[in-house]
């Protein structure tokens, strides 16, 4: 059996990628990272997903198609606002003290 641990911890992880930890979460945050396991309340991913994750590329966990989360760096396009939203030279109500 190997010594390796079979799920690590974000400051971990984040040596493993020589990245800060705040930079980790806001990869998490992106869909850019495999999907992490919760236990109670600690964050931990899978070592051997992490590892297979990194020799395909670090592709991102997003699914291609979902429209949802950032695929490769590229934020799919926003709907547009309904026309009621916008009026023609409409300002925003400022708030009274």
């Amino acid at each position: 059996m190997s010594s390796d641990p079979l799920l690590i911890t974000a400051a971990e992880l984040a040596k493993l990628l020589q990245v800060s930890t705040r930079t980790l979460w806001r990869l998490r945050s992106a869909g850019q990272l495999p999907e992490a396991v919760r236990l109670g309340g600690a964050v931990r991913w899978r070592l051997d997903e992490i590892k297979e994750w990194i020799a395909d590329g670090c592709q991102s966990s997003a699914t291609i198609g979902n429209g949802k989360r950032k695929v490769d760096g590229i934020q799919p396009p926003r709907a547009p606002l309904p026309a009621t939203a916008i009026e023609a030279g409409s300002r925003p109500k400022k708030l009274g003290r």
